[in-house]
């Protein structure tokens, strides 16, 4: 619920992967982002907003860009061209994954990135 007791969520699932893609749908429409992604740190798509290509593509490279550097922004090169992106490191038990953040505006793309994150952590920690 919101500060003023009032439930913004729209769709609500009790099915953890439904609730991760409601989550990205949600904040990629926001933010009139390409994508969102969630990878784990085998490069592995476990949730996803925007076209499937462009969000296993990106997936795949997210170790490689989250596990060298932490958090990482820039543009991943691919056979369609360069992707700007955002991407956040978050520990969830003895695991790491990525959040990752595909096209958009830089400051849009920050606080979306952001609110996807929180939105992660707290359906996977009620899972």
């Amino acid at each position: 619920m919101s500060p003023d007791g009032k439930e913004r969520r729209r769709r609500r699932t009790l099915d953890v992967a439904l609730a991760l893609r409601y989550q990205l749908d949600a904040c990629r429409g926001t933010a009139d982002m390409e994508a969102l992604v969630v990878a784990d740190e085998d490069g592995l798509c476990l949730a996803a907003s925007g076209p499937a290509e462009t969000c296993h593509e990106v997936a795949a490279v997210l170790p490689f860009l989250g596990g060298r550097r932490g958090d990482f922004r820039g543009t991943v090169l691919s056979a369609r061209g360069g992707m700007r992106v955002l991407v956040r490191t978050v520990e969830f038990g003895a695991s790491e994954l990525y959040v990752c953040a595909v096209g958009g505006t830089e400051e849009r793309r920050a606080g979306e990135l952001e609110r996807s994150v929180l939105g992660v952590s707290r359906i996977l920690a009620a899972a």
